[in-house]
């Protein structure tokens, strides 16, 4: 499955629960909107939390459980899914200046890919979050960010004069999911 997600907004390095959860909650929407669409729509039953291997025989839910609240994560262990992504990133740093000025380079990215992630741990979750009832369950890309197989990272300068700090970027997200292990339930992914 190929999607593209976009983004505009502070991408800091180092970022802390909640800078990543502004990133989330930027993303969510995108992602719920999707499985609106096919192939997802015709696989709702993946977002039914009591859905365990044994009830049906087989199956599997991707809505995860972390600090209370309830995610439903595209890419995951469960699904024996996996995602490289191709990430454009608009700066309004002058052209060399990705790795010296709003941190390096690495720090941003993993920023990045922590907020594509369901938080893993309650310290993880921003403290102000309460989830509205259009956030049961909040959408995110990944599992965990170690399914992650490859990131492909094109920087280019954004000359927008009314960007608010160097640390605001836009990003074009384009993610491939990929299955290492073929069955009835990732067939489409």
């Amino acid at each position: 499955m190929d999607l593209t997600l976009f983004y505009r907004g502070p991408l800091v390095a180092n970022g802390k629960p909640d800078d990543k959860h502004l990133i989330r909650s930027y993303l969510h929407p995108q992602l719920k909107e999707l499985w609106e669409h096919e192939p997802l729509s015709r696989m709702k039953e993946l977002l039914d939390p009591d859905r365990k291997p044994e009830n049906p025989p087989g199956g599997n839910s991707l809505i995860f459980e972390s600090g209370g609240h309830s995610f439903a994560c595209l890419v995951s262990k469960r699904l024996h899914t996996t995602a490289s992504l191709d990430i454009t990133l608009l700066r309004p740093e002058k052209i060399g200046n990705i790795l010296t000025q709003s941190g390096d380079l690495d720090n941003r990215l993993k920023t990045l890919l922590d907020a594509l992630s369901m938080p893993r741990h309650e310290n993880q979750i921003s403290k102000a979050w309460q989830p509205s009832a259009e956030e049961i369950p909040f959408y995110c890309l990944l599992e965990d960010d170690g399914l992650v197989t490859r990131v492909n990272i094109d920087s280019r300068r954004w000359l927008n004069p009314s960007a608010r700090s160097d640390s605001e970027v836009v990003l074009l997200i384009h993610v491939r999911t990929t299955t290492h292990r073929k069955t009835y339930e990732n067939f489409d992914f």
